[in-house]
């Protein structure tokens, strides 16, 4: 071994041989696991497509390769390809650079690190290239640049290009200001004083990795010399190792941005009362479009009153969207971030949607550039103000009306709310307790004059339900709260409380009492349960509220039974002013018949009008009607479509639930609206729900309705609507009328009920 000769030692020939040897298993090993995750991909396409198990889609998987002479792999990996919509498959790469894209992005969503995730994208996607090397920086917090990955590299190349400070002008960090992609096909100009790992005259490119938006570091390879230029094939391909490099790197969430959480959070709950960190969500061109919320303070106040878990982790325009108006705070942000200077405001109106109405918040505003994001401090300059809006966006949630007598001088104190249930508009006096019994049902006037004595002679606190008579001859069912106010010596100065409407609750708790006591007198009779079943449909649908009234909307219900009274359905329907203006109109469909089906009908009912009131838009409340129907019947499904319509702007916004679209009767056409995304009631656990948004004119015709009105036996559904529209195309004089003349033209042989909505705009 002196003076380096070469050694010919028959051990070190079997060492040698044993590493080639395993190697080359190693690599085979790494192949089948490539090959084998591709074709558990491949077999869940399978399933989700066929609706099939797992070995139904190997055998499946196996016969097509079989049919088609392509093996297996190869099948799977074409098959996953043609069913992604991620970058890859928009990339139009052809056929072969998508193999090994994707093949990369599954190999690489193994690695057990970056400098594994460097090699898979090395050897699958740029050593064909020719190229020499890749690095893959990830953006730290203070701005610099980590080196996470790298592949071909040299080790001190590697050691000195670890971390690129902010301050450092380099190729990377230029990309990453620049937001875009630097190609130099014939290496670094000599006039261009930049600093580079490896010949300057070599080509290379640098490209931004980006994560849902957000820059989030750097993608440089490296070639042996230059070239004459990238072509627009190999750009594509470079663009796409990027987003599998990425991919893979942030799998498991951003390492970066996990070494932020550990001190500046804590930092800002510090310093703020009521603080947010936000990143900046560019565009392709490097424009700041939003801000992404990473953090928000313990106590961080939001003007719309939503906890942090409904803030975190969310777009900050889809949260704040009126402050995207000219003048508004996100012009401000994006300037104090562009400018690197801190914005302050004493007093600054922030706008936000509470129940579909638009609310002014004035909050002392501080916001000052943090890396490539921001932080904003805020806090209410009255919180009195804001206290007494929460007060009574509770009580018109809770149709609670807050009361107070004073026993010395008897006068009455009534919220505007207790006003509203009682249905007297001021100036009308409020009701003294001497006097509340004179206004309740006869047969209630002892309950009210006992909840009187036992406050005022007993000086109990004391709760008590009656029925208030109204002078058109109407009942309202109400429940009183109330207590004695004492003074320091122990003296009743006065009584106070609340009064509740609990109209809709307590017809809906008789009816389903009255259902409860029925059927267990008529446990063994199946005749009498749908006797029970379609009295309480008919009872529920015939006392409806009032339909909404308005000058700019005539609106006709109707509702028919199933000719047969053994196949009592679960048809409903709902339309009703909500209290921000907008009318809820619902059609609804439980599947099946009977007493199972109508008690459903009667939850899913009042459930969506209680939700409605939050101001939700029909998407959600079809969401939490799915959770109500999954968790709290027993295994019922159902359809309904829910519409919110702004008779001010004629906008309706609408969402559906595997049920039938809306008819659209517009200068003398009639046609279905596009029908959203939605899934039945009740079948999963989480369901989402598209929701539209449709103009309507005046003079049009909308329709909702159930499948009974439209199914015919031995006619298919698109006879059967085609039928409909040419029924509703005949002119008649008034929505009423309308309504009754569809009904009589649309006889129903299914043996199933309908209901029917018909919204004339005017």
């Amino acid at each position: 071994m002196d003076g380096g000769e070469a050694v010919d030692d028959p051990r070190w020939r079997s060492w040698s041989t044993l590493v080639a040897r395993l190697q080359f298993e190693l690599d085979l090993e790494r192949e089948r696991r490539t090959a084998q995750a591709v074709v558990e991909l491949a077999k869940g396409v399978l399933m989700e497509r066929l609706r099939c198990s797992p070995a139904e889609a190997a055998a499946q998987l196996a016969r097509l390769a079989g049919q088609t002479g392509v093996p297996v792999r190869e099948l799977a990996l074409d098959l996953v390809d043609q069913t992604a919509l991620d970058d890859i498959a928009h990339s139009d790469l052809p056929v072969s650079r998508r193999r090994e894209a994707r093949l990369a992005q599954v190999e690489a969503h193994t690695a057990a690190g970056g400098g594994d995730v460097a090699a898979v994208v090395f050897d699958q996607m740029l050593a064909g290239t020719g190229a020499q090397s890749v690095a893959l920086w990830a953006l730290e917090p203070d701005g610099s640049l980590g080196l996470v990955g790298h592949a071909g590299l040299s080790s001190l190349d590697a050691s000195r290009w670890s971390r690129v400070p902010p301050q450092f002008d380099s190729l990377p960090l230029r990309v990453l200001h620049d937001a875009a992609a630097q190609w130099w096909p014939r290496g670094i100009p000599p006039g261009e004083p930049v600093p580079t790992a490896g010949s300057r005259a070599a080509a290379r490119a640098l490209l931004p990795m980006t994560d849902t938006g957000t820059l989030v570091g750097v993608m440089e390879v490296c070639w042996p010399e230059s070239v004459a230029e990238f072509d627009v094939v190999l750009r594509r391909q470079l663009l796409a190792a990027a987003q599998v490099a990425v991919q893979a790197l942030f799998l498991h969430g951003d390492p970066s941005r996990d070494q932020r959480a550990h001190w500046l959070p804590a930092l800002l709950d510090g310093l703020f009362e009521s603080g947010m960190l936000a990143r900046a969500v560019r565009d392709p061109a490097g424009d700041l479009v939003d801000l992404h919320v990473d953090h928000l303070t313990q106590d961080f106040l939001d003007p719309a009153g939503r906890s942090r878990a409904e803030l975190l982790d969310r777009r900050f325009l889809t949260l704040y969207p009126l402050t995207a108006t000219p003048g508004g705070l996100f012009e401000h942000l994006r300037q104090a971030m562009a400018a690197e200077k801190p914005f302050y405001a004493r007093q600054f109106p922030i706008h936000v949607l509470v129940e579909g109405a638009v609310k002014a918040v004035n909050l002392e505003v501080r916001a000052v550039g943090l890396f490539d994001g921001i932080v904003v401090g805020w806090r209410a300059t009255d919180h009195s103000a804001q206290l007494r809006a929460l007060l009574e966006n509770a009580e018109k949630l809770g149709q609670l009306g807050g009361w107070e007598q004073d026993l010395v001088t008897g006068e009455v104190l009534w919220t505007d709310n207790a006003h509203a249930v009682f249905h007297r508009p001021r100036p009308q006096p409020p009701i003294r307790l001497e006097e509340l019994d004179g206004h309740a049902h006869p047969e209630d006037a002892e309950r009210v004059r006992m909840f009187r004595d036992s406050l005022v002679r007993l000086g109990r606190p004391a709760v008590s339900a009656f029925r208030l008579m109204h002078s058109d001859g109407s009942t309202r069912s109400i429940r009183a709260f109330g207590e004695p106010v004492t003074a320091a010596d122990g003296t009743r100065t006065a009584v106070r409380g609340a009064y509740q409407d609990i109209t809709a609750a307590y017809g809906a708790h008789v009816a389903l009492a009255a259902i409860r006591d029925r059927l267990a007198e008529a446990e063994r009779l199946s005749e009498d349960r749908q006797r029970i079943a379609l009295r309480l449909q008919q009872a529920i649908i015939a006392t409806s509220a009032p339909l909404p009234r308005s000058a700019r909307l005539d609106i006709a219900v109707r509702y028919r039974p199933a000719e047969q009274d053994d196949l009592v359905g679960g048809d409903w329907y709902s339309a009703v002013t909500m209290p921000t203006g907008d009318v809820l109109l619902v059609v609804g469909d439980v599947a099946g018949h009977g007493i199972d089906a109508v008690t459903a009908m009667v939850n899913l009912r009042y459930s969506l009008r209680g939700l409605a009131v939050t101001g939700a838009g029909p998407a959600q409340l079809l969401g939490w009607l799915n959770t109500i129907t999954h968790h709290l019947t027993d295994q019922v499904t159902g359809t309904a479509i829910c519409g919110r319509y702004d008779p001010l702007t004629r906008t309706l916004r609408w969402s559906q639930a595997g049920h039938l679209p809306p008819v659209l009767l517009r200068d003398g056409r009639a046609r279905h609206l596009p029908v959203p995304e939605g899934i039945l009631l009740g079948v999963v656990d989480d369901a989402e729900y598209e929701e539209r948004t449709t103009v309507l004119e005046r003079d049009d015709i909308l329709l909702m309705f159930t499948d009974g009105l439209v199914e015919r036996r031995g006619t298919s559904l698109d006879e059967s609507m085609e039928a409909l529209f040419r029924l509703a195309e005949r002119q008649v004089d008034d929505v009423e009328a309308y309504a009754d003349h569809l009904l009589a033209g649309a006889a129903s042989d299914t043996d199933d009920d309908t209901c029917l909505i018909a919204v004339h705009i005017r």
